[in-house]
């Protein structure tokens, strides 16, 4: 073989090596590039996924908030209507404690109607405002619950 063929076997040999190298490397990058953009889907989905969770939270915060000013309304309504003696707050009760009258008609007792005092009043008003915002914050949770958590 002479110099000629030998730099040419050479060379051919150099650049089918080199090509192969290449060709390598450009499976290995094209891999890779695969792995990333199914780890780019993935990831945007997982982000639509999140998006989509936090629109339902909101839907569901926002209807429950609507819900407790519904109700918070109403408590304010009914204490002015009370306030102002529209409305009465009606209770049993037996007044125990008092001796009926020896000069009065019998079965008629020395009493007046009972009656809530202020303090039992705004107490009773404070508790059906804690029950309604309970009551939605619990149906709210038991909601969010039951749509997000349980997927």
């Amino acid at each position: 073989m002479t110099f000629k063929e030998k730099t040419l076997s050479v060379l051919i040999a150099a650049t089918f090596a080199a090509g192969m190298y290449y060709h390598a490397r450009l499976l290995a990058e094209q891999q890779r590039a695969e792995l990333a953009e199914q780890q780019l889907k993935s990831t945007a989905a997982s982000l639509q996924k999140i998006q989509h969770s936090q629109r339902d939270v909101a839907k569901l915060d926002d209807a429950y908030t609507k819900e407790l000013i519904h109700a918070q309304n109403t408590i304010d309504a009914l204490r002015r209507d009370v306030a102002i003696g529209v409305k009465r707050l009606r209770l049993t009760a037996t007044c125990k404690g008092q001796l009926p009258r020896t000069d009065a008609a019998p079965g008629v007792d020395d009493a007046t109607a009972p009656e809530l005092t202020a303090d039992a009043r705004q107490a009773y008003f404070r508790l059906r405002e804690e029950l309604a915002l309970t009551r939605s914050a619990l149906t709210g949770l038991q909601e969010y619950v039951q749509q997000q958590c349980l997927k």
